[in-house]
């Protein structure tokens, strides 16, 4: 038998930015899948769709150096 211990819940998700957001989408049947924004669209790409985060600062919760060692 193994002890679990959840200190907390988090979630930056296409759906929704937090724990409460998120599970309101997935109850309530939204997808969180649209089409692409965060880049140009032209011939090179096939897929015209995906499952990006819209509306996240990641200033708002990483410091520098979190951010420039991560992809957007």
């Amino acid at each position: 038998m193994h002890r679990v211990v959840i200190t907390g819940l988090g979630a930056r998700t296409s759906v929704g930015l937090s724990v409460d957001q998120m599970w309101d989408g997935l109850t309530n049947g939204r997808s969180g899948v649209s089409p692409v924004r965060s880049f140009e669209q032209d011939d090179r790409w096939d897929v015209r769709i995906a499952g990006e985060i819209h509306d996240f600062d990641p200033t708002s919760e990483l410091d520098v150096s979190e951010r420039k060692r991560m992809d957007r």
